[in-house]
């Protein structure tokens, strides 16, 4: 999966709970971030830890679809 495939695929799963741009602030709540990851983890085989669970990661579509494209080549 390209990183342009795993952009979209992640734009698709946030748009459950936000509708905003690839580089706006997702401004998710807490039980939300969990709902993403849970969502995130089922698509891509994932496991996500806490240290995947912040800010850094969840605060834009770009940024956590850079993250998943990371962990799927890393975490194998």
């Amino acid at each position: 999966m390209t990183p342009d495939e795993v952009l979209s695929e992640v734009r698709a799963l946030t748009h459950e709970f936000a509708e905003v741009g690839d580089d706006d602030p997702l401004d998710l709540e807490s039980l939300e971030v969990v709902q993403l990851a849970e969502a995130v983890e089922a698509r891509f085989g994932l496991v996500l830890s806490g240290r995947d669970l912040v800010p850094e990661y969840f605060g834009t579509i770009r940024r956590l679809a850079a993250h998943v494209a990371y962990l799927r080549e890393h975490r194998r």
